[in-house]
């Protein structure tokens, strides 16, 4: 009930900073993509910003979970990634059998089991070259949010911490 009621808040928030900033049209592309454009468009849309790392390309922001947003060298794409901890007495088998059905289940994100840690990655790209809003960024990650409450429920076997 608690996250239904800060996705609310947030949600209000977003589109209090959609109607009334009147630049959040402006075009993003990897010519002038950067940590700090990204971060500036965060806080306009009153996220918290919890960490911000130009040198490493990206920067970590709050909403429900803790949301990392990175731009590949490359700058042609903003990622957004959620690292989720596993249970303990879940097998591989039971990890990968979860990231076949996010996969099946929840078209827009990609998910895989880390093999260093274990746990299950879920991230989201979003493609800047040729030019995409303040905006699009904003509603990119609102519905990243939503595709990890999505994961949420099909988790039946709490595999996820």
């Amino acid at each position: 009930m608690k996250a239904l009621f800060l996705s609310s808040i947030m949600l209000f928030l977003t589109v209090g900073f959609l109607s009334a900033n009147t630049d959040n049209n402006e075009i993003i592309d990897n010519a002038n993509l950067s940590v700090e454009l990204v971060n500036k468009v965060f806080e306009d849309a009153y996220y918290e910003i919890i960490e911000v790392n130009a040198n490493e390309n990206y920067l970590l922001v709050k909403d429900i979970w803790k949301v990392y947003v990175d731009i590949d060298n490359d700058k042609n794409y903003i990622t957004f990634s959620l690292t989720w901890s596993t249970n303990e007495e879940a097998s591989l088998e039971d990890k990968l059998a979860l990231v076949n059905m996010i996969s099946t289940k929840v078209l827009m994100v990609a998910p895989y089991v880390s093999t260093s840690s274990g746990n299950i990655v879920i991230k989201y790209d979003l493609w800047v070259e040729g030019g995409v809003s303040k905006k699009n960024v904003i509603l990119s990650h609102k519905a990243f949010v939503k595709s990890l409450h999505l994961i949420l429920e099909l988790d039946t076997e709490l595999i996820l911490n």
